[in-house]
């Protein structure tokens, strides 16, 4: 086939749009925003925590203090949003602020739009890492505005209920602690309170991983672990 200008637009626009971060969001997503008063994004907050906040957990249990932080977006229509990311806030609220020129004064609902517009700022800087977790922020951010104006829960949204029931499920580590509690020598403490509150999906790690070997060791490390094959 012979490929010309046009007929190359056509075949390799849809790909090229992906690449550069085309969403499809749920019809009664698009809906919703169609049928919601316009707003304007007016200011940005980056929210972090005390740094001898101990929550119990590799999230709030560092010197530093919790790992997670929280990108809050206020509205001319008195409307805030709220989105979560982690773990390193620092390096986020870092690309917040530099980023912050290509959301404040726009409309919270162009949930495509804006993602795909900083998306782009930093594709050919090969976008990732933080740029790519404070994005997530605001996204959820943004869909809390949604669901706010309209007064509807986010799964309705975000096209519905797909299950009635949706079972428990904990992950529990050293770093993931429950009450100062250690996996080896309080699996089953840990176990037990689990079971007592109705969660009966888990999963446990009782054994502890070994060190990591210097770089110019590597060659030992397999004798060390012993051989594997997958």
């Amino acid at each position: 086939m012979r490929l010309n200008r046009r007929s190359f637009l056509k075949n390799t626009g849809s790909g090229c749009l992906a690449a550069l971060g085309r969403s499809r969001l749920p019809a009664a997503t698009r809906a919703t925003i169609e049928n919601t008063e316009p707003m304007k994004i007016t200011r940005i907050d980056a929210i972090t925590f005390r740094r001898d906040l101990h929550i119990g957990g590799g999230s709030g249990g560092s010197e530093d203090g919790a790992e997670f932080w929280w990108v809050r977006l206020h509205t001319d229509k008195g409307i805030d949003g709220m989105g979560e990311t982690y773990p390193f806030p620092q390096a986020e609220i870092g690309a917040l602020k530099e980023h912050a020129g290509l959301i404040v004064g726009r409309d919270p609902r162009d949930i495509d739009g804006i993602w795909r517009a900083m998306h782009i700022e930093g594709a050919m800087r090969t976008t990732g890492g933080a740029d790519m977790r404070m994005l997530s922020a605001i996204n959820m951010a943004q869909l809390d505005i949604l669901g706010q104006a309209t007064g509807l829960p986010l799964y309705r949204l975000l096209g519905g209920k797909t299950r009635s029931r949706v079972r428990v499920y904990n992950t529990t580590t050293d770093y993931w602690a429950i009450n100062d509690m250690k996996m080896g020598r309080d699996t089953m403490k840990i176990v037990r309170f689990l079971l007592d509150r109705g969660v009966t999906g888990m999963k446990i790690y009782p054994f502890e991983a070994p060190d990591p070997l210097p770089l110019d060791q590597g060659s030992g490390r397999r004798s060390a672990l012993g051989s594997r094959h997958t």
